[in-house]
């Protein structure tokens, strides 16, 4: 700083001319001769990995379905020769500087993609599937016949001459929302060709409630109250 005051250098070009003219003084009068000649630097060693290095690492126990979530990513892990599900196991994520997640296990790499969608994008996509108007009978519960085809109506009793008696039949109560929104998500799930394993593994419900759901032919109603 000085030698550029005493030069009075008030700009970038004027300031690189100075330090041009004091450098070459400066290396002349305090620079000493390295005692081993060649570079400084080290090359790097072959089991070195740069990418394993600069980058932040984050413990993590994988699921119980085979995922790993950080922030707001979930990555599946994949089969590897080595194993086949890491349910339970500690793992490290490696977020390299551009963003890019890798998932590591006792120091081998394992083979990762980003997890299907959560059930609740799933009803949201489903819902959007509804509106088309190829899909909307199917959507709506209508079968081919254009009558609904969920649960009939409570057949009523017969006396001994077969016929009906004078009570009158009560109908099934309309879904709730919950049951409306479930039965829209698994016959998005179906359209998608997944199995019902599949669907109930995705939705995070049990596969005796899909296969209710897939044999009614729509939201199921409920009882009438008594």
């Amino acid at each position: 700083m000085t030698e550029l005051r005493l030069a009075g250098a008030s700009t970038i070009a004027e300031a690189q001319a100075v330090l041009e003219r004091f450098l070459p003084r400066v290396n002349e009068r305090f620079a000493v001769a390295a005692r081993e000649p060649g570079p400084a630097w080290r090359p790097l060693g072959p089991a070195l990995d740069l990418d394993a290095i600069l980058c932040f690492r984050h413990p993590r126990t994988v699921a119980r379905d085979n995922t790993v979530k950080y922030r707001w990513r979930t990555l599946q892990l994949l089969p590897s020769a080595q194993r086949t599900s890491y349910a339970g196991a500690r793992v490290e994520v490696l977020e390299s500087p551009g963003g890019e997640l890798t998932v590591r296990h006792q120091g081998e790499t394992i083979p990762s993609q980003l997890a299907p969608p959560r059930a609740g994008v799933l009803r949201e996509r489903r819902s959007e599937l509804a509106r088309d108007p190829a899909l909307e009978r199917v959507a709506s519960g209508l079968g081919s016949g254009g009558a609904p085809s969920g649960r009939p109506v409570l057949p009523a009793a017969t006396n001994g001459n077969g016929a009906a008696p004078q009570a009158t039949v009560k109908a099934l109560r309309p879904p709730t929302p919950r049951q409306a929104e479930r039965w829209k998500a698994i016959q998005q799930a179906q359209l998608q060709g997944l199995s019902q394993r599949a669907t109930a593994r995705l939705l995070g419900i049990s596969r005796r409630t899909v296969r209710h759901y897939v044999r009614a032919g729509g939201p199921p109603g409920r009882l009438p109250v008594a």
